[in-house]
């Protein structure tokens, strides 16, 4: 028996020992019959197995009598025992299906779409279309890295399905670092799943301590995987003074994207506004990327402080941009070549007596001029810089007031009091009583 053969075997004995509410990994796509019966001429089909002990099966497959029958290679069949399969039905019903469902997503409010994707997904799980439900949570996910149901519905389902390359992390000699490593490489979906395993083996203070080499990984997809699992499995006030330093820099200085989200999205849990403290002193650096990756962050963290400190740069930017200046590289010339002084001619002055010969100088130029322009330098103009000011300043106040600067300052000069000065939460306001009457 070949190696592949010997590894489905084991796949299969293992979904029929197991227990229930096992997903199975999918193969790679086989083709299916189209109708909604298998015809006499090709019984072998794609086809998703309800199992007796709530596990799926999807593979190529046919009927054997009372039983089934499992391709475990090109050639070979495996008999699954008597009563092992409640239910068959084929792929391709159930793929088309799930279309219908996808379709009828983009109906309704837009607001509750990601809601309805999710129902979607976990639908999806329940007839063993794994894949195809990872790819509706990594769409989730897309839009809002933090979608309460989402993490919620991978949370409770995350245990049950099986991923290559996930458990057997878990079990060589470095687990943390190899199950980052598969978190990675891997989809939205997948790197929570991994990092909902990673929490779930255990570790303690030595896995935190794991995570946070990981941040200064030369890889920035493991330090964006290493941030993630530290958010994650050490939430908010769990975070160390170490942990936070670290996260700090990542926000603003690491040069992926990634990072910088992740980083910034962990020092917002932190529910301290003290940690945008550096990002907002990144405002004032003559370095246009440093600046433009504070912005990101400030936004990303959602403190009420920093709205002011954003409106007055977002002021000067506006001042900038009304004067007209322009951030872009410079352009100039470059000449090459050489110069030679020669004597033209001569002109003769006559005075008393006497006659002089005033030589005039010329100069005889050869070679070329070469225009040129600076290409290294990394400029962020005005209007890059009041963009992401806005998107920053409309999540941090949730008001949405379009790509106008003015109407930014306009609220500002309205309701900047206010926001500096938020009125106390209900039921912690002192109400006038009147003052008791004096005793006889």
């Amino acid at each position: 028996m070949s190696t592949q053969s010997r590894a489905l075997c084991l796949c299969v004995l293992g979904l029929l020992t197991s227990g229930s509410g096992i997903w199975a990994q999918e193969p790679g796509p086989q083709t299916s019959p189209v109708g909604d019966s298998v015809p006499a001429e090709d019984l072998a089909a794609t086809r998703i197995l309800h199992l007796s002990n709530g596990g799926l099966l999807r593979l190529k497959s046919r009927p054997a009598g009372a039983s089934w029958e499992v391709l475990q290679d090109r050639h070979n069949w495996q008999t699954l025992p008597e009563g092992t399969v409640l239910r068959a039905v084929l792929e391709h019903d159930v793929l088309a299906e799930a279309k219908r469902l996808q379709a009828a997503i983009t109906t309704g409010p837009k607001t509750q779409e990601n809601q309805r994707r999710v129902g979607l997904a976990e639908w999806m799980l329940t007839q063993g279309l794994t894949t195809e439900a990872l790819t509706q949570f990594d769409r989730v996910l897309a839009s809002d890295p933090d979608h309460p149901q989402a993490l919620a519905s991978l949370g409770r389902l995350g245990p049950k399905i099986n991923l290559a390359g996930l458990d057997p992390a878990l079990k060589c000699d470095t687990p943390t670092i190899s199950l980052l490593l598969a978190a990675a490489n891997s989809t939205a979906s997948v790197r929570e799943i991994a990092v909902q395993r990673l929490g779930a083996s255990g570790g303690g203070e030595e896995l935190r301590l794991a995570l946070r080499a990981q941040l200064t990984s030369h890889s920035p997809r493991l330090r964006s995987a290493a941030a993630l699992a530290l958010r994650r499995i050490h939430p908010g006030k769990e975070l160390k003074l170490e942990d936070v330093r670290e996260l700090i820099n990542r926000s603003v200085l690491d040069g992926a994207e990634d990072v910088r989200l992740e980083a910034a999205r962990a020092l917002r849990d932190v529910q301290d506004p003290a940690v945008a403290a550096p990002a907002l002193r990144a405002l004032n650096s003559r370095n246009p990327k440093l600046r433009e990756n504070s912005i990101q962050a400030l936004g990303v963290m959602g403190y009420r402080a920093s709205v002011e400190p954003l409106i007055t740069y977002l002021s000067s930017v506006n001042a900038a941009q009304q004067a007209g200046h322009s951030p872009g590289s410079a352009r100039g010339a470059i000449f090459i070549g050489k110069q030679t002084a020669y004597v033209q001619d001569f002109d003769v002055e006559v005075a008393q007596f006497s006659a002089v010969a005033d030589p005039q100088i010329n100069v005889l130029i050869e070679g070329s001029v070469l225009d040129a322009r600076v290409i290294g330098m990394y400029s962020v103009s005005y209007s890059s810089e009041a963009r992401d000011l806005r998107t920053a300043l409309g999540g941090i106040t949730g008001q949405d007031l379009g790509n106008s600067n003015r109407a930014w300052l306009e609220w500002w000069e309205k309701s900047g009091a206010q926001w500096k000065n938020p009125p106390p939460p209900r039921g912690t306001e002192t109400e006038a009583r009147p003052a008791p009457a004096p005793k006889s």
